[in-house]
């Protein structure tokens, strides 16, 4: 019996599976094509000739060949015959984009139009992007300060040859500006002050007055923003307007504000507190506003911020940090509440990178001071970020942390890299103050292999200066923490007056790792210095070291860099330095003497992008032993492009009877700017330089120091090389009349 039933049942089986069997396609027919080819069509589509047919592939068939933007109307349709299926695929294409014509622009040249619409001839053409190019044209118009500008469209198709021609009629109207901005309602603060805070600027000179209206959305709210930092809680902006003159050319903004009373701050209370992670008074002493301060809006928000990175530095990174500010009208005081919701603590489970093509995934991972397993740190992943960055490799760096399934206490660390070009190679004109104009070839190559190695060959000729070298860098030597160096060089200097000075020579470095951000290194230097063609009417001190001197030296330095960049965008931080070198003596060479340098600088964000960099360095060289007097090509020299700007090259140094400068033993400056961008990669600066070399300490004058001041421009080049041009006007004898541009290449500290 149970035989019987198993054998009907495998029948029954068999019978419903010949009758489910797919038909098979027998033909694909592609219909209304005019300027597509079929092969994009067959491409996309699943269903071909001999495979099985199905409703559902020809659904999926159907969104791939709309989606491809071709066409206005698709439709796949299948006729069922003896053989199999023959499988009909209908499209309307969307019409090809002939011309594009433009009418009654004469102030927007046809070009900078076509950019801007983007619309591509030889392209398919749809109603959408018609009208997105409309709503671009009109918003370039705007920002050029045609506000009253109209623009509208036609086509005209072709349906025989299925293509279009499209006009834009414009209608550009008066250039316009801002006249005049009118504040209304205020009794506290003026009206240049308000004005001072807004991006919408009236019209003057060397400022186009342009308005755009998502500016001054934007700076309304930066006004009211601006009253709450003053303690004007319940400033509110009530309305504002806008209106013109009869030829539409100026415009007027009128904005009425409703000021209200200054509140102070009067007490802050918290909730959810847990004191085993950081107890009340711990919080209070972080917050910054006290009471009876004017009550600041700004510093409210940041001292919450301060809040959330308390948590987070101890890994309760998802704790949750809010607070609410409650005005009292009668007593004109604003109290606040804040609110934390705490979290669990969170550790690192994995780290990894994405998007690093070329760099290797150690070279990266080897800079991140947080390591797998480790309680999640804020300060640790900044410092990490910073250094990743400082490497040069990389135009962005952005971390995530993801969830890890079964572990609710871990995250994955994931950073997500933009590589930027790291070689280079450069055939071209340099021009420094310094060295004049001078031809350059070179090739570097500043991540090598993806390694994080750095080589270069350069080779640098002119009428004052001619160079080759060659450099090696490890900054991981062997896998560890030390890192190792070499340099090849051949230098002649040709634009001293009484002599030239012709160096050949070579050095090995090797750093070694203090902590987190210091190093010691130690630098091995053997040189060749040849001090030839001098004049006879040259000084004594350059006679007596003419013909050849060779120079073997150890250098031991310490360096201790907080700063958030090496480049030029720091912003914060510190970087100490100090050295002593040895020549001569027990490691031979035919001169003897000690260098002593310390160099430090700091820097200070003022408001944004706004810099406060500040510099001291000062030096002192001694000789011994058979040379009590160090070579003149040894000691100090100040004055000029990379010390005290507005003075010529080593000017503000000892000089011989002839006026040539012979350097000093003893050498101080200090440098101080406020750095500020002003157009992409373009920034600026303005500069106090002071600094003088002299040839013996107790020569020092503290009082006669000369000083300078000046701005300059600095220009970055693919992200790490900057262009630097300094105009400098020095207050002493010596300075150049008139003041003296500076030109070089990399930044002055």
């Amino acid at each position: 019996m149970k035989k019987t039933v198993r054998a009907i049942l495998v029948f029954i089986i068999t019978v419903n599976l010949a009758f489910c069997e797919l038909p098979a396609v027998t033909k694909v027919t592609i219909n209304g094509l005019k300027n597509i080819k079929a092969d994009v069509v067959t491409a996309v589509m699943s269903l071909r000739s001999k495979t099985e047919y199905s409703d559902t592939k020809a659904a999926s068939d159907f969104k791939k060949i709309f989606n491809l933007g071709y066409f206005l109307d698709v439709e796949v349709a299948k006729e069922t015959g003896a053989e199999g299926v023959e499988v009909q695929v209908t499209v309307k294409e969307k019409p090809i984009l002939r011309e594009v014509n433009f009418f009654g622009n004469k102030e927007v040249g046809r070009g900078e139009l076509e950019t801007e619409a983007n619309l591509e001839k030889g392209e398919s053409f749809d109603l959408t992007s018609l009208k997105n190019a409309a709503g671009k044209l009109l918003k370039k118009y705007k920002e050029k300060g045609y506000n009253l500008a109209a623009i509208t469209y036609e086509t005209k198709e072709d349906e025989k040859n299925n293509t279009i021609n499209v006009t834009f009629n414009i209608k550009e109207g008066r250039h316009m500006y801002v006249s005049k901005i009118k504040f209304t309602g205020l009794k506290n603060l003026t009206q240049s002050v308000l004005k001072g805070k807004m991006d919408t600027a009236e019209a003057a000179f060397l400022v186009s007055g342009i308005f755009n209206e998502e500016t001054l959305a934007r700076d309304l709210q930066k006004l009211v923003a601006y009253y709450k930092s003053e303690g004007f809680y319940l400033a509110n902006i009530t309305t504002h307007k806008l209106t013109y003159d009869e030829v539409k050319e100026k415009i007027f903004i009128e904005i009425n504000v409703e000021e209200g009373d200054q509140y102070k701050f009067s007490e802050v209370k918290y909730s959810g507190i847990n004191d085993n992670i950081y107890k009340e008074s711990e919080l209070q002493n972080i917050f910054n506003l006290k009471k009876d301060d004017i009550f600041n809006y700004d510093i409210f928000l940041r001292d919450l911020d301060k809040l959330r990175f308390m948590y987070s530095e101890k890994g309760y990174i998802e704790t949750e940090v809010s607070g609410e500010a409650y005005p009292d009208k009668a007593k004109k005081t604003v109290s606040a509440m804040i609110k934390i919701k705490e979290s669990g603590v969170f550790y690192i489970d994995k780290i990894r990178v994405e998007n690093n093509y070329k760099t290797k995934d150690n070279v990266i991972l080897r800079e991140i001071r947080i390591k797998e397993g480790d309680l999640f740190s804020s300060n640790k992943i900044k410092k990490s970020l910073e250094s990743i960055y400082n490497l040069g490799f990389f135009e962005e760096v952005n971390p995530r942390l993801l969830p890890v399934a079964g572990k609710p206490e871990r995250r994955e660390l994931v950073l997500t890299v933009k590589e930027r070009q790291t070689g280079q190679l450069q055939l071209g004109a340099n021009f420094s103050s310094l060295d004049g104009l001078t031809g350059m070839l070179s090739v570097s190559e500043n991540n090598f292999l993806g390694n994080g190695q750095r080589v270069a060959v350069s080779w640098e000729f002119g009428s004052s200066r001619q160079s080759y070298d060659l450099s090696f860098f490890e900054p991981w030597l062997f896998g560890s923490q030390i890192s190792a160096g070499a340099s090849l060089y051949n230098v002649l200097k040709a634009y001293y007056t009484d002599y030239k000075d012709k160096r050949i020579g070579g050095n090995l470095r090797f750093g070694l790792p203090l902590g987190d951000d210091s190093r010691i290194w130690l630098t091995y230097k053997y040189e060749q210095v040849n001090i030839y063609d001098v004049l006879p009417a040259a000084s004594i001190l350059i006679q007596s070291v003419s013909g050849t001197n060779d120079i073997s030296s150890i250098t031991a330095q310490w360096v201790q860099d907080t700063r958030d960049s090496i480049f030029f965008n720091t912003k914060s931080g510190y970087r100490l330095s100090a050295s002593v070198e040895y020549a001569g003596g027990l490691i031979l060479g035919t001169t003897n003497f000690t260098k002593y340098v310390l160099d430090a600088s700091t820097y200070f964000s003022i408001s944004g992008d706004l810099v406060l960099a500040v510099r001291a360095s000062s030096g002192y060289t001694t000789g011994f032993g058979s040379s009590l007097n160090v070579p003149f090509y040894e000691k100090f020299f100040v004055g000029g492009t990379d010390t005290v700007r507005g003075y010529g090259e080593r000017i503000l140094s000892p000089l011989d009877n002839s006026g040539t400068p012979v350097g000093g033993n003893f050498m101080t400056l200090g440098n101080v700017e406020i750095r500020f961008p002003i157009y992409g990669p373009i920034f600026g600066t303005t500069f106090f330089d002071a600094g003088r070399a002299w040839e013996y300490v107790t020569d020092f004058d503290v009082m006669n120091i000369p000083t300078s001041a000046g701005f300059g421009l600095r220009i970055m080049v693919g992200g790490a090389l900057m262009i630097r041009i300094d105009y400098g006007f020095g207050f002493s004898p010596k300075a150049t009349q008139g003041g003296q541009i500076h030109f070089n290449m990399g930044n002055i500290f």
